[in-house]
């Protein structure tokens, strides 16, 4: 899946909230309701427009620069943390299923990695090797 990076008025846009919220919503559906098993997510980076500035074909270093540079004001809105936050506080934190299929995660480190998503990512999907994007 190509996820590009819109920004208006520093508010990463609908469509880029949504790409990424659906990439945590399915390994959340299958660790918390065992649906949709998939074998690996690959995201690859799509474009980045800034307001009225645009970036053709941005690479992985490229949103990775981005990401770390927190320009947005609602970039919580697509980090895995949030949304296993709300997974979690509905199903509760015990039901989990173990998915040994998931095998592996291509994602930037700064969307995904904290250390409460790290220890429940290992529980959860014991073979899955995650690799982040370039730095």
């Amino acid at each position: 899946m190509e996820i590009p990076i819109i920004v208006r008025d520093r508010q990463l846009s609908k469509e880029t909230v949504d790409k990424w919220r659906s990439v945590w919503t399915s390994i959340c559906e299958m660790c918390y309701n065992n649906k949709n098993i998939q074998e690996e997510i690959i995201v690859t980076p799509g474009d980045i427009q800034i307001d009225e500035e645009l970036i053709l074909n941005a690479d992985e270093i490229q949103h990775t620069q981005f990401f770390a540079f927190r320009y947005c004001l609602n970039e919580e809105d697509i980090l895995l943390d949030t949304v296993w936050k709300e997974y979690s506080r509905i199903a509760g934190p015990d039901n989990l299923y173990k998915i040994p299929e998931f095998k592996r995660l291509h994602v930037p480190a700064y969307l995904y990695y904290t250390i409460g998503v790290n220890s429940w990512f290992r529980e959860c999907f014991p073979n899955c090797k995650v690799t982040f994007w370039q730095i």
